[in-house]
């Protein structure tokens, strides 16, 4: 099973008819997704005027849990909310890793009727299904803006942007596909699993090897190496004399980064800084171009 989750990142989602906001309570939501599908592989898209992947698809849920709290609107360069581009990057990534029968989950509070024709389309040409999660409420709220104050229409009234259910529910039907309104609880996200694993899945019985981005653990192969040293150590002093030798040979700090490369890669070492938080230090290690992209 494979997910990609799609996230609004426009300043609707900025409103506060949900606590702290709509963007936040739908991170949340994000987390709760991973807790009740444990198994799955997930990536993470967030879109504004354009699409950007936040996260290719993954095994590892915690780089997930880790990039979530760094994310907020104002990281996005620019002002919009192009939802079809932000299923697109969703599309790739699924293509990409060969993935027959993934899924679109996404995460807005609208979709405008002129996006309805393309996102069909998208769903009509892929064997993918899109699961929609509705954020915000009906009694909808004001949109903050950066500068300060609430976004205000051309007679200088503040808009009141609501959960515009109309859409949501119109483009789940049209792409067979499942909605569902934000529930305080996790009901929702329980609802979209439960639906999701009743959907037809592949019946060719076909078996199809997906590549992921998943650690290949070789550390047993070590043993093999270590036997030996094993061996010698039953011999009286020896322990003692290889102590010695080591702690002389051990590296410095500016050998540091040599020593390390023994025994993680350079994907790996970027994904221990990125979950440090060091983003610059990640994006400057990963070797894995969508890694590099997530870094920065």
């Amino acid at each position: 099973n494979a997910t990609v989750i799609v996230l609004d990142a426009s300043l609707s989602m900025g409103a506060q008819d949900l606590s702290p906001n709509r963007f936040e309570r739908a991170k949340y939501k994000i987390l709760d997704y991973i807790k009740v599908n444990p198994s799955e592989s997930v990536g993470l898209v967030v879109y504004a005027a354009d699409g950007y992947i936040v996260s290719p698809l993954t095994d590892d849920v915690h780089t997930i849990e880790a990039l979530i709290p760094m994310m907020d609107l104002n990281m996005m360069p620019d002002f919009g909310s192009d939802v079809v581009k932000g299923i697109e990057k969703a599309v790739q990534l699924l293509k990409q890793a060969h993935i027959r029968q993934g899924k679109v989950l996404l995460m807005t509070d609208s979709i405008r009727s002129n996006q309805i024709k393309p996102i069909e389309s998208i769903f009509k040409q892929q064997p993918y299904r899109l699961l929609i999660l509705g954020i915000g409420t009906e009694a909808g709220a004001p949109i903050p803006i950066p500068e300060g104050g609430f976004a205000k229409n051309n007679r200088g009234e503040v808009i009141t942007t609501t959960r515009e259910e109309k859409n949501l529910k119109k483009i789940a039907s049209l792409t067979r596909g499942l909605y569902e309104g934000i529930h305080p609880l996790d009901k929702d996200i329980l609802n979209l699993s439960q639906s999701a694993l009743q959907m037809p899945t592949q019946t060719s019985g076909e078996k199809i090897e997906v590549p992921l981005d998943q650690w290949e653990d070789l550390g047993s192969n070590l043993l093999l190496i270590l036997l030996p040293i094993l061996a010698l150590a039953f011999r009286r002093g020896w322990l003692g004399t290889f102590l010695v030798v080591f702690l002389i040979h051990y590296p410095t700090t500016s050998e540091a980064g040599e020593w390390k490369d023994w025994w993680m890669n350079q994907n790996q070492q970027g994904l221990q800084l990125l979950e440090e938080k060091k983003t610059k230090e990640a994006a400057e290690k990963f070797i894995d171009p969508a890694w590099k992209a997530s870094s920065f």
